[in-house]
């Protein structure tokens, strides 16, 4: 499957190449796509979060036959505190937010949540 990487301005290129590597691996054809900034509509102050759907629907505009927008910045969806990733299942695009995954993981447990949750959503 074709996947076109979308980086939000906030992710670090090593984030963004080990996923790249990890999704090849895992057979996926990854390519890293323009990256965009957060749109500014999107924050919600008061939760100190970023609204999936937002970020999802701007995905939906990018080029690519499938689209992953990856972040670090913590999201949320309708009544949910947070969510990891959000996928559009009718659509071809989809988000995921590399903020919780951290949580007490070291480098490798973090590289592979990072995978894992891309395959999930995509």
């Amino acid at each position: 499957m074709q996947v076109t990487l979308v980086p939000f301005a906030d992710i670090l290129p090593k984030d963004l190449s080990d996923l790249s590597e990890d999704l090849r691996r895992l057979g996926f054809a990854a390519e890293i796509g323009r990256t965009l900034s957060l749109p500014p509509e999107a924050y919600q102050l008061d939760r100190r979060q970023y609204h999936a759907e937002v970020l999802l629907a701007l995905l939906q505009h990018q080029p690519g036959q499938r689209v992953l927008g990856i972040t670090s910045s913590d999201l949320y969806a309708g009544n949910l505190n947070f969510v990891f990733g959000m996928a559009d299942l009718a659509g071809r695009a989809a988000v995921i937010s590399l903020y919780r995954l951290r949580e007490a993981a070291d480098d490798a447990i973090f590289r592979e949540r990072m995978a894992k949750e891309a395959v999930h959503e995509l």
